[in-house]
């Protein structure tokens, strides 16, 4: 195929060859290279095992079992600077007598490769020192090449534990059982992914965290992250992963009942992605 100009060739081909990349480990694990981490926990390395709010539902499903108040995520992820590879997702969190449940639902790519996933999350504090989370996946893929889709279906859990001086650690599993996805060259399976991490705060308005992360048939990742409250309301964050080696800058800002985060990562040979959510805390 021949292509006239550069602006061709990066508009229709290196989209395609980047997702493409982002599609190769099949992403099932509720959070990982397709699916969202919210702004907040991008800010921070996703080193947010053990961390607490409603972005836990891409982590832990423990940690959301904190909100006492009718919470909605929105965000928006941009990959690469590439239109394509953009992401929006929308996220609530329902609290109840019973237990706290989260919907979720989450798109990538472009029509034609559409990358879908709706999430049901369930979590609750169990004890005063001790939370619960469990999550069912549902994913879509659109197969253009075959005029088809392909779906799975994953579960996670994990659990949360409050130790003396506001330690707290998590563990958490993603997909250790799931659906075969079976198209008409191939079959492929959605790889379990397993993580524990921990976190402490540092002096009265910085949090330090860290975690190893490991999905099937990649190596070991650790992750390290902080956020520091500057001032009252206002946050700022970095952290790191071991691999890919990838660093991570945002920050915060809370106002009466919502808050905006913006993140970004540098991956050093695809370059810089960036997002930014919203939450409003509505209190019911």
């Amino acid at each position: 195929m021949h292509f006239q100009n550069k602006k061709t060739f990066k508009k229709f081909v290196i989209p395609n060859i980047l997702l493409l990349i982002l599609l190769i480990p099949l992403v099932g694990s509720g959070r990982s290279n397709v699916f969202p981490a919210g702004a907040k926990a991008t800010g921070m390395g996703n080193a947010f095992t053990s961390m607490d709010g409603i972005e836990a539902v891409f982590h832990n499903q423990a940690g959301f079992s904190s909100i006492d108040n009718f919470t909605v995520l929105l965000g928006y992820e941009n990959r690469f600077g590439i239109s394509e590879l953009s992401q929006p997702y929308a996220l609530v969190a329902i609290p109840t007598k019973s237990g706290n449940f989260g919907l979720h639902f989450s798109t990538l790519g472009p029509a034609q490769w559409l990358e879908t996933n709706i999430s049901l999350a369930y979590a609750k504090q169990i004890t005063p020192w001790f939370s619960a989370g469990l999550q069912f996946n549902y994913f879509n893929n659109m197969l253009p090449e075959e005029s088809s889709t392909i779906s799975s279906a994953g579960f996670e859990a994990g659990v949360l534990f409050s130790l003396p001086k506001q330690i707290k650690i998590g563990a958490h599993v993603a997909n250790p059982w799931s659906l075969t996805m079976q198209t008409r060259s191939y079959t492929e399976k959605i790889p379990w992914r397993v993580s524990a991490g921990a976190h402490m705060p540092v002096g009265n308005n910085v949090i330090v965290t860290a975690e190893a992360e490991k999905t099937e048939a990649m190596p070991v990742n650790l992750k390290a992250g902080l956020e520091w409250e500057a001032v009252p309301d206002l946050f700022f964050r970095i952290g790191a992963n071991s691999s890919p080696a990838t660093f991570f800058a945002g920050m915060g800002y809370s106002f009466s009942f919502v808050r905006a985060d913006l993140a970004m990562c540098f991956h050093q040979q695809l370059g810089y992605t960036t997002g930014i959510t919203l939450l409003f805390n509505i209190e019911w």
